[in-house]
């Protein structure tokens, strides 16, 4: 069962599109496979993760807050290994230069773009630990700013309306944020069947919004008795 996020409404912009999509005045276009890593180490207050803000002139996700990530491409997995496995070591390379095996990263979630996106990909996201000796740096154009928060701060901010974010980068922070250190988020994400998910525009007497993952509802609807 799909259970809506209540009571954040999408933006009038994102609903038009959506409703255009209903109406049959839009089709929908096929999602391309990509990978992002949530790269984290252990901080004061939970796990800290590495976001990126992509520039304003970026086609896809501009002005937002990211994880490294992108899009799967012909030569990943040609040495034999996964291509979403491939494509996620790679883009964390290419965008922070922080190298990592495929036994540094554990699946964590799945989502795919709503179906009235015009730009739609089927993303797996993966959690990682910034390897001892390392340092992840701004290496990537598409990015006009890079910084080290942690997951607990980011979810405030955002409530706040300080940090633009995707509806499934909040949702997988808040996630996080739960947890005390990064071993802890590990043990979840071992033990975790992750399945796909494409949220669908809901109505709701606040406004439209977007379903999401049932496992995550009661963690948005604790934010929200918190006040």
């Amino acid at each position: 069962m799909h259970i809506p996020l209540p009571p954040v409404p999408i933006s009038a912009e994102l609903a038009a599109r959506a409703l255009e999509f209903l109406d049959g005045k839009r089709e929908a276009v096929e999602p391309r496979d990509a990978a992002t890593v949530i790269l984290m180490r252990d901080g004061d207050d939970g796990p800290d993760v590495y976001l990126m803000e992509r520039q304003a002139s970026m086609a896809f996700a501009s002005g937002m807050w990211v994880f490294p990530g992108g899009g799967v491409s012909a030569e990943d997995g040609a040495d034999g290994r996964d291509p979403i496995v491939a494509a996620a070591l790679r883009e964390t390379e290419e965008e922070t230069g922080v190298v990592l095996g495929a036994d540094d990263i554990h699946l964590w979630d799945a989502w795919t773009t709503p179906l009235f996106e015009p730009r739609r990909y089927r993303t797996w996201f993966f959690v990682a630990r910034l390897p001892e000796g390392q340092e992840a740096r701004d290496i990537s154009t598409e990015s006009r700013r890079v910084a080290w928060l942690s997951a607990r701060h980011i979810v405030e901010q955002t409530e706040l309306g300080e940090m633009a974010l995707l509806p499934p980068t909040y949702l997988n922070l808040l996630d996080i944020a739960r947890h005390d250190d990064v071993e802890d988020v590990f043990a979840t994400a071992r033990s975790r069947e992750v399945r796909m998910f494409t949220p669908s525009l809901e109505e709701l007497e606040e406004g439209y919004t977007l379903t999401m993952p049932e496992h995550l509802r009661p963690l948005r609807m604790a934010r929200i008795a918190e006040g």
